[in-house]
């Protein structure tokens, strides 16, 4: 299980009375984002990297791991349909489609907060902080019908769509510490994940 510098389990919310440390832990899950940069003169390099024989992708915002960066919706988009519109790739069948952290794709990140927000059953789950959870909770919403939509929309125009989703490692922070959130609200809610893509070739 992932672990926080003081010890506290990633996606649980500090025990009573451990308010220092829990200002704490959320700061340094947002840390590797201070650095965060996107557009073109920002020298973002993404690349998606694939195992044909094992029929996987994954996304990266950037080539160098070390240099973090963000997509937004258009950009990823762009990414997957110029790699799949490869001559080379054209007789591969991918199966999943990894695309690493949502807070490297903010406008899902987004879309996960807000939905928690106005989910009745949210305020309930994430007191308990039970990880098996909360997990089963943001899958839930990325295997919404609108959600499945909009992750569709990422592949229009190639010969994969997306037929499933699955998560793991979900983190939690105050909505008002999340800048893209544009949120005042001090309500804990989901805003961060590891997301795979089940993909069927047409």
């Amino acid at each position: 299980m992932e672990t926080g510098a003081n010890g506290i389990a990633a996606g649980r919310t500090p025990p009573p009375g451990a308010v220092g440390p829990g200002a704490i832990v959320v700061l340094l899950w947002f840390m590797p984002l201070a650095g965060t940069q996107s557009g073109p003169d920002m020298q973002c390099k993404p690349v998606v990297e694939d195992r044909a024989d094992q029929g996987w992708l994954r996304v990266r915002p950037h080539a160098d791991a070390f240099l973090q960066c963000t997509l937004t919706r258009e950009e990823l988009a762009s990414l997957l349909r110029e790699f799949l519109h490869r001559p080379e790739h054209g007789a591969i069948r991918y199966q999943s489609l990894f695309l690493g952290r949502l807070v490297e794709y903010p406008w899902l990140s987004r879309y996960l907060a807000e939905q928690a927000t106005v989910d009745p059953n949210w305020e309930a789950i994430g007191r308990r902080a039970q990880d098996g959870e909360i997990n089963a909770f943001v899958r839930a919403i990325f295997t919404s019908a609108d959600a499945i939509a909009l992750l569709r929309a990422l592949l229009d125009g190639t010969a994969y769509t997306v037929t499933g989703v699955s998560v793991e490692k979900v983190l939690v922070a105050p909505a008002n510490s999340i800048g893209w959130l544009e949120n005042s609200r001090t309500d804990l809610v989901p805003y961060d994940a590891m997301i795979h893509l089940n993909l069927q070739k047409e």
